[in-house]
C-alpha cells in the first residue's frame, strides 16, 4: 500500500509515464499476492487473473463510437508523448493512463493497426483480471468458500453496469475501473477485521489512498471515505453496545441519530467541508435535495439511473435483511454477514442519512449523483444469502433427498452451485428492466468498424504524421484508438445530425490531410435500445454533404480534388503515398 502512495508521491517529481505506469502494476499485483497468500488462495486467485486477463484480450474493449473508451485512450496516448507532469490535475487518471500507456505506447501510427488493438485488448484483459482478482479477494475475506466467492464474481461480471452498459466492457480503461479495485482492496484487508489496532492500521491506509484517488477518479475517493466511515460507526457499535446496560442503549442509539440526522444540519459542519474542499458542489446541489421544514433530510427525487445501474441484483440485498439481521438464522449471527449487508445496501445508506448524503452532494456533481450505486457490492451480499442456504440445508433445516437422487452431500452442493451458475449467466442475456444483465453487451463486437475499415488503415500508415481532417466518427476512432493526429477530435454529438460538408475547405488551411470515410460500419442494437446516442453516428457517409450537391454514397457525388475518398482512391487500394 505504501508503494502505490509513494507512486503518486514520485509522480510530483515528472516521473516517465512508463516508470509510473509500471509502478501502478507491480503495486497492485504485489498487493493482490499478498491477500491471496494470506488465504492460502495463491494458485487459485492467479489461475482467477489468467483466465480474466484471457477473456478480455478476447473480447477487448467495447469502441463503438461516441462510447467512452475512446476517450480513455486518447488521454493514455497523451502519456505516450510527454511527461507525467502534463496530467498533474485533480480526476484526469494520470496514475491510470500511465498503466494503460505502458500496453499501448509501443505501437504508433506509422506501424501495424493490427498490433495496435491487440495491445489495447491486452491491457483491457489486464483490468479485467485485475477486478476479477479483487472480488475474489474480497470475497474471500468475507469467509466465503471459494465456490461461492466464484459465485459472486459470475454475478459481478454479468450484471455490474449501468442500464445494458457492462462495467467491465465500458470502462475497463476508465480511471474507475483502478480506483475502485483499491477500495474493493481496502474493504477486503480492512472492513471485516474488528480490533483497534486493524482498524488505526486501515485508517492510515486511507490516507495514504485517498491522494492517489483524488489524482486518478474523485468518485472512489469519496467511496473510500463512505467506507472507513461506516467501519467505524460499525466498529463502534460492537465496542460499546454489550459493555452498556439498557439506558446506555438508549442514549448510544440517540447520540447515533444525532451524529447521522442532526450534525449535517449544523451551518460549522457544512462550512468545514468548504474549507476542506473549495470545489464542493452542495451549493449546485441543495435545491434538488429533499428537505422538510427546511431541515435537509436525504437525496435528491429518485434519478432513474439508481434503478437501472443496481437493477434487480442491486435491490435484493435490500430485501435480504432480515436473513443476515435476525440473529436466529444461522449466517445472519455471525458479525461478518451484518457487515457484508452493510456493503451491499450502501447506496441506500447513503441516500438515507444525511451525514452521508452531505458528504456525496458535496463532493460529487448532481447530474452524475446515480453514480452512488457504484459503490455497492451487493454481490457478495447475494452470494453469502447462497452460502446460508447451503448451511442451513448441511443442518438439517432443509431435506428432501429421494433415492434416484441420493448423492453425497459434497457433490450435492458442488452440483447445487453449478446449476446456480448456469442460471445466472442465462439470466444475464435479460438485457431489460427490471434485470438488466450485461452478457450480451460483454458478447458485442467490440470494434464492429474494424472489418470495413481495415483497409483504410492500413492505407494511412504511409501518410505519416500529417494532421487528418475528417468527420467526427472516423476523428475518434483515428484518434483514439490508434493516435493519429486529428483536427478536432471527437466532434461528435450523441444525436446526429446531418451537417455540410463546409470544414473541408479548412483542410487547405490547416495543412491537413482531407479524408472522406464513406465506408461507415454496422451500429449494434446499444443505441436504438438505450437511447444513448443516435443509430446514424455509424453512417459516415452522411456527414459528407456538399452544398447543392447529393448525398456522397450517391454515384453522382464528386469529391473535392483535395480529399482522399474511402473506398474508392486508389491511395488506399496499393497502400501507396499520394
Amino acid at each position: 500500500m505504501a508503494g502505490i502512495s509513494t507512486i503518486h508521491l514520485l509522480s510530483l517529481f515528472a516521473l516517465p509515464p512508463f516508470w509510473l505506469g509500471l509502478g501502478g502494476w507491480v503495486a497492485l499485483l504485489g498487493w493482490g499476492h499478498h491477500e491471496l497468500a494470506q488465504n492460502r488462495d495463491r494458485l487459485w486467485g492467479w489461475m482467477i487473473f489468467l483466465l480474466f486477463v484471457l477473456l478480455g484480450l478476447w473480447t477487448g474493449p467495447y469502441l463503438e463510437p461516441p462510447v467512452d473508451p475512446l476517450e480513455h485512450l486518447r488521454r493514455a496516448h497523451l502519456l505516450c508523448h510527454g511527461n507525467s507532469t502534463r496530467l498533474e490535475t485533480l480526476n484526469y487518471g494520470l496514475w491510470h493512463y500511465s498503466m494503460v500507456s505502458d500496453f499501448i505506447c509501443w505501437v504508433g501510427p506509422g506501424e501495424s493497426p493490427e498490433i495496435k488493438l491487440r495491445l489495447i485488448d491486452l491491457a483491457h484483459g489486464f483490468f479485467w483480471g485485475l477486478l476479477a482478482m479483487g472480488i475474489v479477494i474480497l470475497a474471500r475475506n468475507a469467509k466465503l468458500p471459494r465456490r461461492w466467492a466464484l459465485i459472486s464474481l459470475i454475478i459481478a461480471f454479468f450484471y455490474f453496469g449501468t442500464n445494458r452498459f457492462s462495467y467491465f466492457s465500458y470502462y475497463s480503461l476508465a480511471p474507475s475501473s483502478s480506483s475502485l479495485l483499491l477500495v474493493w482492496l481496502w474493504a477486503a484487508r480492512f472492513f471485516f477485521k474488528d480490533t483497534l489496532r486493524e482498524g488505526l492500521k486501515g485508517f492510515g491506509v486511507a490516507l495514504l489512498l485517498i491522494p492517489v484517488l483524488l489524482v486518478n477518479h474523485v468518485q472512489e475517493a469519496v467511496f473510500l471515505i463512505l467506507v472507513v466511515l461506516l467501519w467505524w460507526v460499525v466498529f463502534s457499535i460492537q465496542m460499546l453496545w454489550l459493555r452498556l446496560n439498557r439506558r446506555g442503549h438508549l442514549i448510544f442509539t440517540l447520540g447515533l441519530l444525532i451524529f447521522g440526522w442532526g450534525v449535517p444540519q449544523l451551518g460549522g459542519v457544512q462550512n468545514f467541508f468548504l474549507e476542506l474542499y473549495p470545489q464542493q458542489h452542495l451549493a449546485e446541489n441543495a435545491p434538488n435535495l429533499f428537505r422538510l421544514g427546511g431541515k435537509y433530510l436525504i437525496g435528491p427525487n429518485w434519478q432513474v439511473r439508481i434503478a437501472d445501474s443496481l437493477g434487480i441484483m442491486g435491490f435484493l440485498p435490500l430485501f435480504l435483511a432480515p436473513w443476515f439481521l435476525y440473529p436466529a438464522w444461522v449466517f445472519g449471527s455471525r458479525p461478518v454477514g451484518k457487515k457484508i449487508w452493510l456493503l451491499s445496501v450502501l447506496p441506500f445508506l447513503i441516500y438515507l442519512i444525511p451525514l452521508l448524503n452531505l458528504v456525496w452532494a458535496i463532493l460529487v456533481r448532481f447530474d452524475v449523483y446515480w453514480r452512488l450505486c457504484y459503490i455497492t457490492i451487493y454481490w457478495v451480499g447475494i452470494a453469502y444469502f447462497g452460502y446460508g442456504l447451503e448451511a442451513w440445508a448441511r443442518l438439517g433445516w432443509w431435506r428432501w433427498k429421494p433415492a434416484l437422487f441420493s448423492f453425497s452431500w459434497h457433490t450435492g452442493r458442488l452440483l447445487g452451485v453449478l446449476l446456480l451458475a448456469m442460471i445466472l449467466i442465462k439470466a444475464a442475456g435479460v438485457r431489460s428492466a427490471p434485470l438488466y444483465g450485461k452478457r450480451d453487451f460483454i458478447q458485442l463486437p467490440s470494434r464492429p468498424w474494424w472489418p470495413a475499415w481495415k483497409p483504410l488503415l492500413e492505407g494511412l500508415r504511409h501518410h505519416g504524421k500529417v494532421p487528418i481532417q475528417t468527420d467526427p466518427t472516423t476523428s475518434a476512432v483515428l484518434g483514439g484508438v490508434f493516435d493519429y493526429p486529428v483536427f478536432r477530435f471527437r466532434e461528435l454529438s450523441r444525436s446526429f445530425a446531418y451537417t455540410d460538408f463546409q470544414w473541408s475547405e479548412l483542410a487547405k488551411q490547416c495543412n491537413c490531410l482531407c479524408l472522406i470515410n464513406r465506408a461507415g460500419f454496422t451500429p449494434s442494437w446499444v443505441p436504438v435500445e438505450t437511447g444513448h446516442w443516435s443509430a446514424g453516428v455509424a453512417d459516415t457517409a452522411s456527414y459528407y454533404i456538399l452544398k447543392n450537391r447529393p448525398n456522397p454514397s450517391s454515384p453522382q457525388y464528386i469529391a473535392p480534388s483535395y480529399c482522399l475518398v474511402f473506398p474508392g482512391s486508389e491511395v488506399f487500394q496499393k497502400g501507396i503515398k499520394p
